[in-house]
């Protein structure tokens, strides 16, 4: 589950970042936050930026758990459906902002996963991903005002903008890091390893369409644009 703390963009510093190891149910002040069965592990990597929100709200990013008598407990098939709360703190009150599936066309399968990973808040846009999907929403509306998917996306678990307005996202089943542009051309891909990033990999391939992928190597789960870098 990933959660952003708003007070810090209220109060303009740098973001707070919460990192949770496969939490059961997310609660809070003794209740329980709705929608929230069992949630990824994952961060939330943000950067300095103003919100007009009051300073005890949360966003929490996860995916809501299938309710099934023989459910698969691998992650790839675990969750039914990818979602954002919003938390007020002061009353441990959680609203559903977004419920979102992944459609077919980027998923491996009808039992495939929903469920967003890491991302990212700068100024008024959340920058957030599925396994095969880049979305970008404007907050606190959540209108989507950008979305990307392409064939070598597999395994996302973090996607942040550049300060050029480019994006980059942590390809984590092909061990690689992408650079493209809001509007899906790949402008750079880097092994993690110091690697050709297509020496093992086929760029023939929907890698959407694979649920798993066995040679991985290394997880990679934040990046970060620098300036001038």
């Amino acid at each position: 589950m990933c959660g952003v703390d708003l007070r810090e963009h209220a109060l303009g510093r740098d973001q707070t970042i919460w990192d949770h190891q496969h939490l059961a149910t997310a609660t809070f002040t003794g209740r329980r936050s709705p929608g929230f069965s069992h949630a990824t592990a994952s961060r939330l990597q943000s950067t300095t930026g103003k919100a007009h929100l009051p300073m005890s709200l949360l966003y929490l990013l996860g995916g809501r758990q299938r309710k099934s008598l023989f459910k698969n407990e691998e992650e790839q098939r675990l969750y039914e459906a990818a979602l954002i709360l919003l938390l007020d703190t002061s009353t441990g009150i959680a609203k559903v902002e977004i419920e979102y599936k992944t459609p077919p066309e980027a998923c491996s399968s009808n039992e495939s996963s929903h469920t967003f990973k890491s991302a990212s808040l700068v100024g008024n846009k959340l920058y957030t991903c599925t396994s095969t999907e880049v979305l970008i929403f404007e907050v606190p509306s959540f209108k989507r005002i950008g979305y990307v998917s392409l064939p070598c996306f597999n395994d996302l678990h973090h996607v942040a903008p550049t300060p050029e307005g480019n994006l980059l996202a942590a390809n984590t089943g092909l061990d690689m890091v992408v650079m493209f542009t809001p509007g899906g051309r790949v402008l750079a891909e880097w092994n993690v390893l110091g690697e050709d990033p297509w020496s093992r990999f086929s760029r023939d391939l929907d890698y959407r369409k694979i649920e798993s992928i066995s040679c991985t190597i290394i997880i990679s789960n934040v990046i970060q644009a620098k300036i001038g870098q």
